[in-house]
């Protein structure tokens, strides 16, 4: 059978593709290998650890930052 392996990127970037673009939102993902273009948007978590407090600080102020440049 004929495998395709996408990166994240790509699927959130699929996702984007079907349900339009968020004018603000922020990743967060366990794994940052394959993000290039959407990088800057990602939050990096442990997988063996879930989302911390830090991460989840980190993650609402890079969110209210795109708020506040829109």
């Amino acid at each position: 059978p004929y495998v395709v392996a996408f990166t994240r990127e790509q699927e959130v970037q699929a996702w984007m593709a079907t349900y339009g673009e968020p004018t603000q939102y922020v990743i967060i993902d366990d794994e940052a290998a394959g993000f290039t273009h959407l990088r800057p948007r990602l939050v990096l978590t442990d997988s063996n650890i879930g989302l911390t407090r830090e991460e989840a600080v980190n993650a609402r102020h890079l969110f209210l930052r795109e708020h506040d440049d829109a």
